[in-house]
């Protein structure tokens, strides 16, 4: 429920969220569901590519990427210049590098699965 909201939000009302969260989910711990094999291969692209790799920007790649999971289909939206381009065209490269990276290593654990018919 909090990786579907978070990307929603801004500034103090993430922790509003959680505070809510906790007050209905009493003793429960919330953790970021983000793959870190996928961070690390965000962050190792941003510095390959010359980009700015700040927590900021690779958490706005990671949401995109979590949504795209959830959702059927998702928009970025948001002023001219912020880098919504960006973040798209640098997700769609790390996934083609991650997956041939993945398969290469283990390729039945694919995130693609045969389908037979």
């Amino acid at each position: 429920m909090r990786g579907i909201n978070l990307s929603k939000f801004v500034g103090n009302d993430v922790q509003m969220f959680d505070n809510i969260l906790k007050d209905i989910f009493m003793g429960s711990t919330f953790t970021d569901s983000s793959d870190l094999k996928l961070r690390v291969c965000v962050e190792n692209y941003l510095k390959k590519s010359f980009l700015d790799s700040n927590a900021q920007f690779v958490d706005k790649i990671m949401k995109t990427w979590d949504n795209t999971l959830i959702r059927s289909g998702v928009m970025l939206i948001g002023k001219s210049g912020v880098g919504k381009t960006e973040v798209f065209n640098s997700l769609s490269n790390i996934l083609k590098q991650f997956l041939n990276e993945n398969r290469s290593i283990r390729p039945e654990q694919s995130i693609y699965k045969p389908i037979y018919t």
